[in-house]
């Protein structure tokens, strides 16, 4: 798997959404912040540019289409205030979604 694909799969495997909602955002970034999974996912998503034919190519080539708009919209989010990121990440990574799981898992 590419890099973008790859970083999303392991963090979603790897993580458990409800620290994206905890109500204390300094426990949330403090966690997320030692986690190499994070990392990986927060640095890919800056190095990838959102609508680019390469990062399109990624996710076609490792058979993960249907994720390129939340990989989209994560990468957008970027702009957004920590809180606002941590809970689109959230909604987008759920945890209480299999569907949106299925996309990145191999």
């Amino acid at each position: 798997m590419a890099k973008t694909v790859s970083a999303i799969a392991s963090f979603t495997a790897q993580t458990n959404a409800d620290l994206l909602k905890h109500s204390d955002l300094n426990k949330a970034v403090n966690t997320l912040c030692s986690s190499d999974s994070f990392s990986s996912l927060l640095l890919s998503l800056i190095e990838a540019p959102a609508f680019s034919v390469e990062l399109n190519q990624e996710f076609k080539a490792a058979d993960r289409v249907s994720g390129l708009s939340a990989c989209r919209r994560l990468r957008s989010a970027l702009n957004f205030s920590l809180g606002r990121f941590f809970g689109l990440l959230a909604e987008h990574s759920t945890f209480h979604s299999a569907d949106f799981l299925a996309r990145f898992q191999s």
